[in-house]
């Protein structure tokens, strides 16, 4: 077990922060808003296309290639059709859909070769509509190495915290997964707790207490689950609240872990937050080792989140 004694440090966070918004969202990002400026000196476009989802990224490049051809659609029917050789329908309908298609081609250089530009207006149109492409999809190409190559750290955390019978007394616990096959090393953890207290004059102030004293602050093999525990002694900052003032503390847990990716050859890192609203008091995890079909040592993910009740006295 680490024996330290927590004590009070500033964050980043600061300190006259004392409403009942958590600080830190559960994925870890902050939950802090930026005014000020406008929003584009605040924002990133390559931060958040990295920051994207697959889906939400993929939804994103095919919308904005739609969008950009049916731009450069509407351009060309403005300049007139007539502008346009070898178009087969009469009809409005089918001469769009025939200039969005040629639009396509020309964005992504297929260039088929049956409709083709005339005029000096229009063949200007589409040359630039092909510089266009070629940065669309050099940017494209770009993104999509940057969130091929990025290392992330693929831990599964329950969803609650639980206050445990723990030895003689009783201490803070929530349960980590390694949720890939391979393996991560020298796997850390460091926990800080943010509490709401009455400090001079009877003001409430928030006040953060780092570093937290674990059972096991470091392990070398992270290949299925570890159960981090806080034993809440005479060194917690917890030690001697009934459940009441904790929940009136607003407690909230900020989880850091950090691990060498042997895939990658790199560190990795992963961010989490509690909040008082996602502890419980008075339970413990099931367990989720098992032994499977051909005899190995198993995790059951599925069960990272079941507990049970199991009462404790507080000192």
């Amino acid at each position: 077990m680490t024996h330290n004694h927590a004590q009070k440090q500033e964050v980043g966070f600061g300190i006259t922060q004392i409403t009942d918004q958590r600080l830190m969202n559960s994925d870890g990002s902050s939950n802090f808003s930026k005014v000020g400026l406008p929003w584009y000196k605040t924002s990133s476009f390559y931060h958040f296309c990295i920051s994207l989802s697959w889906l939400q990224f993929l939804l994103s490049v095919v919308i904005l290639f739609l969008g950009i051809n049916l731009i450069f659609t509407v351009v060309y029917f403005i300049i007139g059709a007539g502008h346009l050789v070898g178009l087969h329908y009469s009809n409005v309908i089918g001469v769009l859909f025939e200039i969005y298609f040629f639009s396509v081609q020309t964005l992504t250089t297929v260039g088929y070769g049956r409709v083709n530009p005339v005029g000096v207006l229009t063949n200007f149109i589409a040359s630039f509509q092909t510089l266009v492409g070629l940065l669309f999809f050099s940017v494209i190409t770009g993104l999509m190495y940057a969130r091929f190559s990025k290392p992330r750290a693929f831990f599964l955390y329950s969803k609650n915290v639980l206050f445990s019978p723990y030895k003689d007394g009783y201490a803070l616990m929530f349960r980590l997964a390694n949720k890939l096959k391979y393996s991560i090393i020298n796997v850390k953890v460091e926990i800080t707790l943010s509490i709401i207290e009455k400090g001079e004059n009877e003001q409430l102030r928030r006040n953060f207490y780092t570093p937290i004293s674990l059972e096991r602050q470091q392990i070398q093999f992270f290949p299925a689950s570890w159960t981090i525990v806080h034993p809440i002694d005479a060194s917690s900052p917890l030690y001697g609240l009934s459940w009441e003032e904790i929940q009136y503390s607003q407690l909230e847990i900020f989880v850091l872990i950090s691990g060498f990716d042997e895939t990658f050859d790199q560190q990795v890192h992963s961010k989490r937050s509690y909040h008082v609203s996602e502890t419980v008091w008075g339970a413990k995890f099931e367990k989720m080792i098992l032994i499977d079909h051909l005899g190995r040592n198993a995790a059951d993910l599925s069960k990272i989140d079941l507990f049970e009740k199991a009462p404790i006295y507080t000192p």
